[in-house]
């Protein structure tokens, strides 16, 4: 109410609401985040790793391939786009 257009606010109320497990609240708030902050490169990562929780792993591969376009150095997101691309895309010839 104070001040909604504060994208890291909505960041931290999205963190806030994945450890309660309201996932729900948490997808809505990143998401409003990256409304605000397109280039936010960790919601985007927050983002995937709750999709891919809740099986949408084709919207997770892609939040996790623009986060690391933003940020290559994220801990552990080329094994995640690798996993993912192989379940996605399948396993290639």
């Amino acid at each position: 109410d104070i001040a909604p257009e504060f994208a890291e606010a909505w960041h931290l109320r999205a963190t806030l609401a994945s450890q309660k497990d309201d996932y729900a609240d948490a997808i809505a708030s990143l998401r409003h985040t990256l409304t605000l902050r397109p280039k936010q490169f960790i919601a985007l990562a927050e983002l995937g790793e709750i999709l891919e929780e809740y099986g949408d792993k084709a919207h997770a591969l892609e939040a996790y391939k623009q986060a690391k376009a933003l940020d290559p150095f994220i801990d552990g997101i080329d094994d995640r786009i690798r996993s993912l691309t192989k379940d996605v895309e399948g396993q290639g010839i």
